[in-house]
């Protein structure tokens, strides 16, 4: 269960005025502004039910229809139509107004509490994201929730930043329904939306250390709705990378190879092997011998199977939960989206991207991978390689451009400088 937010403290009259027009029961072709009269009590008090009981009316007897059709008590069973309750229909222009009306005295109460409304208001992403992560209180945190979501501002962004703060450990006192999205009124996102944060709500319950919740969400979404989305390739990495890590970890159904071969997709073969950790050799090996790489992914992958290099991250395995090495690679697979690497750099953007890459792969064989007493001879031919394709692609395309040798020395100062800054 989830806590509505209290209401704020209404005028009297106020209260009243909406108190009738919830017990109002017109028609429902009645226009607002004749609705709001009558909650100012502009109109004439209605005609009740029972009134309409009393009321005389005129009734003429009839010879013919006493002889054909019974006598009147037959015709009519007056009775059974007073115990008949009278039908009423909601008016739900009455019902929306109300609402609207509700939300507006909400939403005022709300911002007076939020004194720098103004300031969140105008944010962009990224700062809100930021600002977000800096507070400590988890009423707080709920106070912003209801806020957006008074102002139809409550995006999938929005809410994800709110609920991944580590300071909300009561997610059934939320003012929104967090489990049922669809029932809040103010939340109106596409379908694809609610599915997403369904998997952002199994990281939450990962840093809750909820395991029960993360298995009970996974046999109601995965096959009905995480997976056919990954078969369509629909689901963000982002996303796809929480599914697969938390499924291998906690449902265990079947292995990652299983799905690599059921998928027969790069990305998910990609995505699996960063989601994953005692069986990455294998996943490694596999993805070598059944994708059709380029140059720099058979490299990349080449590492990762490294014989040598496995007994470091199985001996790293072992004595802990996790392994730097193999952290590291993961970290340069997911932060230049290995599985969507073009063939060869062929404008500025891809050249960059490339250049950047390389670099990151020659620090991590060369300050992590390398051992001084023992020499790798399949990790050296890797580097080696690196190196070769930065003379044939990246050098190729600065004569093919022509640019000057200090033009090219700018360039690479350049992306240097872009490597520092990004740590």
């Amino acid at each position: 269960m989830y806590s509505r937010p209290s209401r704020p403290q209404v005028a009297t009259s106020a209260v009243r005025a909406i108190s009738r027009l919830l017990s109002n029961k017109s028609k429902n072709t009645h226009p607002e502004n004749v609705v709001l009269a009558d909650a100012l009590n502009l109109l004439s008090p209605s005609v009740t039910t029972e009134q309409s009981r009393t009321t005389a009316t005129t009734f003429k007897p009839s010879l013919f229809s006493n002889l054909t059709k019974g006598s009147a008590n037959e015709q009519f069973n007056v009775d059974d139509l007073i115990k008949l309750p009278a039908k009423t229909t909601t008016n739900h222009i009455t019902e929306n107004y109300v609402n609207n009306l509700l939300l507006g005295i909400q939403s005022s109460s709300l911002v007076k509490k939020t004194s720098n409304y103004s300031s969140l208001d105008s944010m962009n992403n990224k700062d809100l994201s930021a600002y977000i992560k800096t507070i400590k209180e988890e009423t707080r945190i709920f106070e912003l929730m209801e806020l957006f979501y008074s102002q139809n501002k409550l995006s999938l962004r929005i809410l994800t930043d709110l609920i991944l703060n580590k300071n909300v450990v009561h997610l059934d006192k939320s003012p929104v329904n967090l489990f049922n999205l669809r029932s809040n009124n103010n939340i109106r996102w596409e379908d694809i939306n609610y599915t997403q944060f369904n998997i952002i709500l199994l990281k939450k319950y990962h840093d809750l250390r909820k395991p029960l919740l993360i298995i009970k969400n996974l046999r109601e979404n995965f096959s009905s709705q995480y997976l056919p989305l990954i078969e369509q390739n629909k689901l963000a990495s982002f996303y796809e990378r929480i599914v697969w890590k938390f499924n291998f970890e906690y449902v265990k159904q079947f292995n990652e190879l299983h799905y690599i071969k059921e998928l027969n997709q790069l990305k998910s073969s990609f995505l699996i092997w960063e989601s994953s950790s005692e069986n990455n050799c294998n996943i490694a090996k596999h993805i070598l011998q059944n994708h059709k790489l380029n140059k720099i992914q058979t490299i990349f992958l080449s590492i990762c199977a490294n014989d040598l290099i496995q007994q470091t991250i199985s001996h790293e395995l072992l004595a802990g939960k996790s392994s730097k090495i193999l952290s590291s690679l993961k970290k340069i697979s997911i932060k230049y989206q290995l599985y969507n690497l073009s063939e060869f750099p062929n404008n500025e953007s891809s050249r960059s991207l490339y250049y950047s890459l390389i670099n990151s792969m020659e620090n991590l064989i060369l300050n992590e991978l390398i051992d001084g007493e023992e020499q790798n001879v399949e990790l050296l031919q890797n580097l080696k390689d690196i190196k070769q394709f930065r003379e044939q692609y990246l050098m190729k395309l600065f004569r093919k451009n022509e640019w000057s040798e200090l033009e090219q020395l700018r360039w690479v100062e350049e992306q240097m400088v872009l490597q520092s800054t990004k740590g």
